[in-house]
């Protein structure tokens, strides 16, 4: 009996201790506190919890872990360099992921491991098809715009011609009826 409640004494510890691992300390509102990042982590595990804890906060959270990391700036470690490449990626107007993706390529000595490097080119592949997208995008409501303001002017010149052409068939009708007019006088005479 006493082995019984030692054994569940010791299960149950054991899962609470394990679950301490999927439900970390902190609200759930604030996920930026769930854990605090261990930068110079390079690896590919580590990079995705950084990115999935990212993608749960808010983006004024987003914009101060931004602000964070580029104020560890003079940091040249390469984890620390992946974990800035994905911030910019992720938030708008927060540096300039192409110039530290081409730092973190030409980096001599600190070899990416092959399954960072391999997600890293995935990450830069979506990263330029999203920017192709946007500048696409901008080009076509650029064009739009431009049509529509062609549509507006065509109109505006249809109009006018309208108008010339009504002010011309009025000038007709009068002239037609003065003639009609004469053409009564001299009958008379």
């Amino acid at each position: 009996m006493k082995s019984k409640a030692c054994f569940l004494l010791a299960v149950v510890l054991g899962a609470s201790s394990g679950c301490k691992n999927w439900f970390p300390a902190g609200s759930a509102e604030s996920p930026a506190s769930v854990l605090e990042p261990e930068y110079a982590a390079g690896d590919l595990d580590s990079l995705i919890r950084y990115g999935e804890n990212l993608t749960k906060m808010s983006l004024v959270q987003r914009l101060a872990e931004c602000r964070r990391l580029q104020g560890m700036g003079s940091e040249s470690r390469i984890g620390y360099r992946l974990h800035l490449l994905m911030v910019e990626l992720l938030v708008p107007d927060c540096g300039d992921p192409q110039a530290t993706a081409a730092a973190l390529r030409s980096t001599e000595g600190e070899a990416l491991d092959r399954h960072v490097d391999a997600w890293l080119s995935y990450l830069l592949e979506l990263d330029g098809r999203v920017r192709r997208e946007g500048s696409e995008r901008a080009a076509l409501e650029k064009r739009l715009k431009l049509g529509q303001v062609s549509e507006q002017r065509a109109r505006r010149e249809i109009k006018a011609r309208e108008r010339q052409i009504q002010a011309l068939e009025a000038q007709v009708r009068e002239l037609q009826s003065k003639l009609e007019a004469l053409k009564s006088i001299e009958k008379k005479l």
